[in-house]
């Protein structure tokens, strides 16, 4: 049901992005944060430079937070669905997510 709710939001208006990403809690939205940037760099991703791009957009992540999302995004083999479900199915929210620069006030909400 919410890939037919979502084609229907890409459908309608690009603007469907808000609406996925408001259908996420702040962890949940830090875990597509670090989705987003593992499937943008396509190569080795380290803590450090996930922690850095995280600063830039105003997200406080600890070490922990960040290699507890990898493990269980691994650990959980949901990695390829998270990419199918939202990245190829709705292209434009990875792009938003990364050029999001108020991404902080946007977590909070």
């Amino acid at each position: 049901w919410l890939q037919e709710i979502l084609n229907l939001s890409i459908q309608r208006c690009q603007n469907g992005v808000y609406w996925i990403w408001n259908s996420f809690d702040v962890q949940e939205k830090k875990v597509m944060f670090i989705m987003a940037l593992l499937d943008e760099q396509q190569k080795e991703i380290s803590v450090f430079y996930i922690n850095q791009m995280a600063q830039k957009k105003g997200i406080k992540l600890t070490k922990d937070e960040i290699t507890d999302a990898i493990k269980a995004l691994l650990g959980k083999k949901i990695i390829n669905q998270i990419k199918i479900r939202y990245f190829i199915s709705a292209p434009f929210l990875k792009e938003w997510i990364i050029g999001q620069n108020d991404i902080l006030k946007t977590l909070e909400n």
